[in-house]
C-alpha cells in the first residue's frame, strides 16, 4: 500500500506472491503479509520500475532488485549489526558490578552517536532518493534542530516525494524559530485575573526571564 491506501494485492501459494506492472513514478509503499491469528509482517520499500524480489518471513523482511532498494536493505543490515552492540551495552547498564555498569553509561553516549551518526550520514548521502526519505522518517524525532533543518533545507525533489516528508519540514520549519540564539517568539496570555499580557512585556533591560509551562496535574 501507499499513502493513498491499498494499491494492490496478490494471493500467496507456495510460500510465493507475484505482482506486476508498471509505475508512473518512484514511491515509497509498504507490503504487509499476515497469516491468519498473527501480527502482520511488513517492510517499506522503493516501488519503481525493476524486477524487484521481496522476502518477509521471521528472520527477513527485505525489497531487493534496484539501486535505491539495495541501499535501503544495505543501510538496514547495518542498523541490525549496530543494535546488536546495543543490547550488550544494555545488559552491563542493568550489572550489580558498579564499575561495569558505570563504563556502560560512556560506552552509552558513544552508541547513540554511533547510531545518530549512521542515520544522519545516510540520509544526507540520500538527499534526493526515497531511500533518504524513508530513513528520515524513522529517525527525524531524534534528530537535532539543526540536523532537521540541515536536511530539510537540502533535499530534493524526489526526497520529498515521501507522504510524511511534507509534515517533517513543518517540524523543522518551526525549529527554525526557536534555535537558541534566534530571538523570542512574541506571544499573549492572560492572567489568573484574566488580564492579557505579552512576552515582550517582560523582556528588556538587563531582565532574566524564565518561562515555565506547566499543566494543573504537575
Amino acid at each position: 500500500k501507499g499513502s493513498q491506501g491499498a494499491i494492490d494485492s496478490a494471493l500467496v501459494e507456495n510460500n510465493t506472491f507475484t505482482f506486476t506492472g508498471t509505475a508512473d513514478t518512484a514511491k515509497a509503499c509498504v507490503i504487509a503479509f499476515q497469516k491468519e491469528g498473527a501480527r502482520p509482517k511488513t517492510v517499506e520499500f522503493i516501488l519503481e520500475n525493476a524486477a524487484l524480489t521481496a522476502t518477509l518471513n521471521d528472520t527477513e523482511r527485505s525489497v531487493v532488485g534496484s539501486p535505491a532498494n539495495d541501499n535501503l536493505v544495505a543501510f538496514f543490515q547495518q542498523l541490525k549489526e549496530l543494535n546488536e552492540s546495543g543490547k550488550t551495552i544494555a545488559e552491563e547498564l542493568k550489572s550489580e558490578d558498579k564499575a561495569i555498569a558505570e563504563a556502560a553509561k560512556e560506552k552509552e553516549e558513544a552508541f547513540e552517536k554511533q547510531l545518530n551518526d549512521l542515520y544522519k550520514n545516510f540520509i544526507n548521502q540520500n538527499l534526493n532518493s526515497l531511500s533518504g526519505a524513508i530513513v528520515l522518517v524513522q529517525r527525524y524525532h531524534s534528530l537535532s534542530d539543526n540536523d532537521l533543518i540541515q536536511i530539510t533545507d537540502n533535499m530534493g525533489e524526489i526526497f520529498k516525494t515521501h507522504p510524511t516528508v511534507e509534515r517533517i519540514k513543518q517540524i523543522a520549519d518551526v525549529r527554525k524559530t526557536v534555535l537558541v540564539g534566534n530571538k523570542f517568539v512574541d506571544f499573549e496570555m492572560a492572567d489568573t485575573e484574566g488580564k492579557m499580557h505579552k512576552l515582550s512585556e517582560y523582556v528588556g533591560n538587563g531582565n532574566v526571564v524564565l518561562i515555565d509551562f506547566w499543566a494543573s496535574w504537575c
